[in-house]
């Protein structure tokens, strides 16, 4: 007798501490919806960027499209993502592809021009104003957030690096992006 509620008083034990171990080291998750814009300097034509996404742990698109404005050159990305929070945003690539002579070997080629959009926080939210702006000098910008006195501040600036610095997520796997009118 003393045996069983020795073995119920640890079961009780073991049951206890997995609720509680699930509260204190669960993981909250949202879901956003987003839109925001992306401009390309006038001699990158929108209508032939073709727009992939990094697959990421802890950030997925539940839906993203996406649909071109060539009056002022630029794309607008929405839809839906779920993640983890504090899990930055996938990793966006825009390719301008292009068949042009490949200088070293005279050859004709295809070529890629490749424009990052690096985010590091976990979505575009309602608020968010600022311009993007791609050109071939900077193929690169990176959107970031963060609160001064309370206030949600984003920062974003262009690089000149051609690929994304090494403390970026990426996985071995691209997803093309449809377009949507």
């Amino acid at each position: 007798m003393k045996l069983l509620k020795n073995i119920e008083i640890k079961t009780y034990i073991i049951l206890l501490f997995a609720i509680i171990s699930n509260f204190a080291f669960g993981q909250a998750t949202t879901t956003y919806d987003f839109s925001f814009k992306v401009k390309f300097e006038h001699d990158i034509p929108v209508q032939k960027i073709e727009i992939y996404y990094y697959e990421k742990p802890g950030n997925s698109f539940r839906e993203i499209n996406y649909r071109i404005n060539t009056k002022n050159n630029e794309i607008e990305l929405f839809g839906r993502n779920h993640c983890i929070i504090g899990a930055s945003f996938p990793l966006i690539v825009f390719s301008n592809k292009k068949e042009e002579v490949y200088k070293p070997t005279n050859e004709k080629a295809e070529i890629q021009d490749l424009f990052y959009l690096i985010t590091k926080m976990d979505s575009y939210y309602n608020d968010f104003n600022k311009e993007l702006e791609f050109s071939l000098s900077y193929p690169s910008i990176v959107v970031s957030a963060g609160y001064i006195e309370e206030k949600l501040v984003y920062n974003v600036y262009n690089f000149l690096e051609i690929f994304p610095p090494s403390n970026i997520s990426i996985s071995n796997k691209m997803i093309k992006i449809n377009r949507k009118e």
